[in-house]
């Protein structure tokens, strides 16, 4: 859903961690906002919630530039997001939050 915030680990930058916001959801793919200051790491789900949407309200989180996925391969990395994913450094959604 556009604004929902997806927290994603070894994506797009493998071994790291971003969050990004959805801008528009297709038939086919979906469009997220990248963060202005690139790969944020750290992210603790309920602790970094609040700081992630008071910087997006302030306008320091994003700006326009933007990523395109596939919806095919965003399935593949909510699969990706289990012990076997986690050990195995393969790009994956962690994370959902509005």
């Amino acid at each position: 859903m556009p604004g929902d915030y997806y927290v994603f680990q070894d994506y797009p930058e493998k071994g790291e961690e971003s969050i990004m916001k959805i801008k528009e959801v297709l038939t086919s793919e979906i469009i997220l906002y990248l963060p202005k200051g690139g790969i944020i790491g750290g992210f603790e789900l309920n602790k970094s919630e609040n700081a992630v949407r008071n910087a997006d309200e302030t306008g320091q989180m994003y700006g326009t530039e933007t990523l395109t996925i596939s919806r095919l391969e965003l399935s593949t990395m909510i699969e990706n997001n289990t012990l076997s994913g986690a050990t195995s450094s393969k790009a994956r959604l962690e994370s959902v939050f509005r």
